[in-house]
């Protein structure tokens, strides 16, 4: 019964494959310009970048530090960075 699903399915199964890859690379894209400014924040030293990062809006932007040290880090990766450089723009 499986083999007779993904047989009749094959066609719907590529498209949601390639749409989910068109948000991935898309996805990565966001990341990358959210840590680029991130790294821009911690950088020019705007009062403690965890409370900033952490606390939610308007004060802050509401994600966890590890999140935020995550996308800093795929920027990083992506402009060949070293991982505990911070640049300023």
């Amino acid at each position: 019964m499986q083999g007779r699903a993904d047989n009749d399915n094959s066609g719907e199964l590529q498209c949601l494959l390639g749409q989910i890859l068109v948000l991935w690379l898309h996805g990565r894209e966001h990341r990358i310009a959210i840590g680029r400014l991130l790294i821009s924040v911690h950088g020019h030293g705007y009062g403690s970048f965890l409370q900033t990062v952490t606390e939610p809006p308007p004060a802050g932007l509401g994600i966890s530090y590890k999140t935020a040290c995550d996308y800093m880090a795929v920027a990083r990766e992506a402009y060949g960075t070293p991982c505990g450089a911070t640049t300023r723009n």
